[in-house]
């Protein structure tokens, strides 16, 4: 769905990378919190505990 609708090229167009030491770009990154959100990963992001390790709750 992402792929088709083109939304990390459109971003990564919007946004390019600036850092040499980032691994994925913008692009990519929101194409994973969409599938996430969407339910097509097993756990919810918010889930894991690492998620909240530098968070206060």
């Amino acid at each position: 769905m992402c792929k088709d609708m083109g939304i990390a090229q459109f971003i990564d167009a919007a946004h390019p990378n600036k850092s040499k030491d980032k691994q994925i770009s913008y692009g990519q990154l929101v194409d994973a919190m969409i599938l996430n959100g969407l339910g097509f990963v097993g756990r919810t992001l918010h889930m894991y505990p690492e998620y909240f390790s530098g968070r206060t709750v």
